[in-house]
């Protein structure tokens, strides 16, 4: 087997995302701090998914097959403990005091990175979308 081959069926399904994932990675990144800042504390890998469930339907997305792998990447790659965006960017974490797989966001971190303006489409798009 060649080894671009090799890459591709082996590929880390919680890489750093490719350019054409990009934009469904942002609409994912920007409800997943929606769903967290919501809760300081942070939630349960469980409950994040059946929220931000609840946000695709309310938006009219349809939920592919992938739907939990897909959240969990962006999550992981923007996340304090995972390797993938600057530290600057490390917008998630895990809270060491809690048990089990919980989830929690640096509020104001997402907050700066929101209002940035390379990202301040996302935060007009999905209040678009709250709207119809």
């Amino acid at each position: 087997m060649s080894q671009p081959l090799l890459r591709e069926t082996f590929a880390d399904p919680f890489e750093t995302p490719s350019a054409p994932r990009r934009q469904v990675d942002d609409t994912w990144l920007a409800e997943l701090i929606e769903v967290l800042t919501a809760t300081p504390l942070g939630l349960r890998r469980w409950s994040v998914m059946r929220a931000m469930r609840k946000l695709a339907e309310k938006h009219n997305r349809d939920i592919s097959p992938k739907f939990e792998n897909d959240v969990e990447r962006v999550f992981r790659f923007y996340c304090e403990n995972e390797s993938g965006a600057s530290p600057n960017d490390k917008l998630f974490f895990r809270p060491k005091e809690k048990a089990g797989d919980v989830w929690a966001v640096h509020a104001d971190k997402a907050k700066a990175w929101l209002s940035r303006d390379d990202h301040s489409a996302l935060l007009s798009t999905t209040a678009r979308s709250e709207t119809r």
